[in-house]
């Protein structure tokens, strides 16, 4: 893997119900360079540490969730996105093939792009891409 500069200090947020999930995925963000990681169980904590004016660089959100899901997360993050004074690049990641749900993630203003689970070294390395090229 290509060392992106300032990899180490990116900070990810995984925002995924599933702890086997959160777990492997934050295995692979490390062997891809990222260290500053960390896992949300519910939509709704990730959404209240936002509001605290923490700032994640890359947000991982799945889309199934108990009470919050991925949708409504991305709704309450563009409704309060003024309040958050910054954006950063969130990354839906979900294990439905459902044509409708990518294609909802691919037109929405917020989402950089659709990954399907599992979570890849070549993920990550698409996730960093996005990152240079902006």
């Amino acid at each position: 893997m290509k060392e992106l500069k300032g990899r180490k200090n990116l900070v990810v947020w995984l925002v995924d119900d599933d702890d086997i999930f959160r777990y492997t995925a934050e295995r692979i963000l490390k062997k891809g360079g990222l260290k500053n990681i960390m896992g949300y169980e519910c939509a709704e904590s990730a959404l209240e540490d936002l509001k605290k004016n923490h700032s994640p660089d890359i947000i991982l959100l799945d889309i199934n969730m108990p009470a919050m899901d991925g949708w409504e997360f991305l709704e309450a993050y563009a409704q309060g996105m003024p309040k958050f004074q910054w954006q950063c690049r969130i990354f839906v990641v979900s294990s439905s093939v459902y044509e409708p749900d990518q294609a909802k993630a691919s037109s929405h203003p917020y989402v950089s792009d659709y990954l399907c689970k599992p979570l890849s070294v070549n993920h990550v390395e698409e996730i960093l891409g996005v990152l240079q090229l902006s």
